[in-house]
């Protein structure tokens, strides 16, 4: 398995970023240019516990909650032999074609005036 991109949409301070990623990937840079941002983005996508808690306004970019926050990753299981492909395979299992080689794990969030979530 190996990972592709990642695509953040209105989150925080990314107002629209894409990363073409590998396996090992260093972060780095300046204070408040988002590397935290970058992780949370992350967290929100794969940590079912960190979801629960919900977006507010204040994730939204520049509190902009009229359009959406959308973080999209790709994943790349073309390798047959990796045992962590095959687990995602089974998993998937008639979600995606037998020849399909890329998986796509999208979060949209759109943002509820009344609950403020």
């Amino acid at each position: 398995m190996k990972f592709k991109f990642i695509t953040i949409k209105n989150f925080r301070n990314f107002e629209e970023i894409s990363i073409e990623l590998t396996n090992k990937n260093v972060l780095f840079g300046m204070n408040d240019v988002g590397k935290t941002n970058f992780l949370y983005a992350l967290r929100f996508l794969f940590d079912k516990d960190i979801r629960k808690q919900n977006f507010n306004d204040a994730d939204y970019y520049r509190k902009n909650t009229d359009a959406p926050i959308e973080i999209v990753f790709a994943i790349d299981i073309s390798d047959t032999e990796d045992d962590d492909c095959k687990k995602l395979r089974a998993r998937l299992k008639g979600a995606i074609l037998s020849d399909q080689n890329i998986v796509y794990i999208k979060l949209l969030a759109i943002y509820d005036e009344k609950e403020m979530v």
